[in-house]
């Protein structure tokens, strides 16, 4: 992060997706496995405090991703050393589902509606850090 990236004195924000931004919940049962429509709600979304209010209306029916915590509370992965280096505003989700970074983490795992709903809710929380 220090020899490959703006610094933090020309970054106002950095968000930073994970490998959880939309994977699919599964119910396991008996060595079994059974994906479910709906998206893990074991990921967790993490903002600088002064986007806490925003990202909470704006992600508030994404599961998950609803409850927002802020980097005073919360970092984990490579979130830790963006906050870290000291950039003004952050933001990123995080995670590990079922099949997290394993040679079953195929097309199965994500849900195409609900990575364009959390694409949507990154897009509207990157306007208002960027543009206040």
């Amino acid at each position: 992060i220090e020899e490959q990236v703006p610094g933090p004195d020309v970054t106002r924000f950095w968000l930073h997706l994970g490998a959880n931004l939309a994977a699919r919940d599964w119910h396991e049962a008996v060595g079994e496995m059974w994906p479910l429509p709906g998206t893990d709600s074991q990921r967790y979304l993490v903002v600088s405090a002064p986007l806490q209010a925003d990202a909470a209306r704006l992600f508030d029916e994404l599961p998950g991703l609803e409850r927002p915590y802020t980097t005073d509370d919360l970092t984990a992965g490579e979130l830790t050393n963006v906050v870290e280096a000291g950039y003004p505003l952050t933001a990123g989700v995080f995670g590990i589902h079922r099949f997290h970074h394993v040679a079953e983490d195929d097309e199965r795992c994500v849900i195409p509606a609900q990575v364009a709903a959390t694409a949507d809710a990154f897009q509207a929380l990157v306007a208002r850090a960027v543009c206040g």
